[in-house]
């Protein structure tokens, strides 16, 4: 399967080459041009990394690494044309994984995209390597709603994921604050976890951010 990269960059010739050269290299790519524009698309879909431009109208590329991060920890890149030794420690304080400074060649920015790709990939297979088997599965007796929930936590490992996306991706419905379908699933999952007495995986609350799958 394609890994999906999010584009967030107001430069309309850099984004396109972006797209261009990753499209090329067998990535799906998305485009965003301004830094709501990227937040709205975070809380609707999951990708394997997003770059991030740091010099973006309206809203900056910190405040937006600084609200994604309060939704998700997908793997970020930041671009940015400013290269001081503060600038960099903002940006990784804010949660960046990784900083590169433009001009930047295609080769670099694909060595780093790659790097990042292959930890979070080991991340992810040891996560499947703990996971439920088949067997276990068939014993929850989980409901087709539940076992797309299950499903979409183990493929994304042990990443946090906010309620608006769990909506728009599982429950394939907006996120409304009133509605509590959500949380009586993830119940009802974790009761039945529950009953296969050493499963080695849960579900956990993270407050104020959304669930996350986590090992035992």
């Amino acid at each position: 399967m394609s890994r999906r990269i999010l584009i967030i960059e107001d430069d309309l010739q850099v984004n396109q080459l972006l797209q261009d050269m990753l499209n090329q290299q067998q990535f799906q790519t998305q485009a965003c041009f301004d830094g709501r524009q990227g937040l709205n698309t975070i809380r609707k879909q999951v990708f394997d990394l997003i770059l991030l431009d740091v010099m973006l109208p309206n809203i900056t590329g910190l405040e937006v690494l600084n609200q994604l991060r309060k939704l998700c920890e997908t793997p970020v890149i930041l671009l940015t044309a400013l290269g001081a030794e503060q600038d960099r420690i903002e940006g990784f304080k804010s949660g960046a994984d990784d900083y590169l400074t433009k001009p930047f060649s295609t080769a670099e920015l694909l060595l780093r995209i790659e790097a990042i790709l292959r930890r979070t990939q080991v991340q992810q297979n040891q996560t499947h390597k703990n996971a439920l088997n088949a067997e276990q599965l068939d014993t929850l007796s989980l409901t087709p709603v539940e076992q797309r929930i299950v499903n979409f936590f183990l493929e994304n490992g042990e990443q946090t994921l906010s309620k608006p996306l769990l909506y728009r991706q599982v429950l394939q419905k907006s996120f409304n604050q009133y509605d509590r379908s959500l949380d009586m699933h993830i119940s009802k999952i974790r009761k039945k976890l529950q009953t296969l007495g050493t499963c080695p995986l849960a579900i956990q609350t993270v407050h104020g951010k959304g669930y996350r799958l986590h090992r035992v």
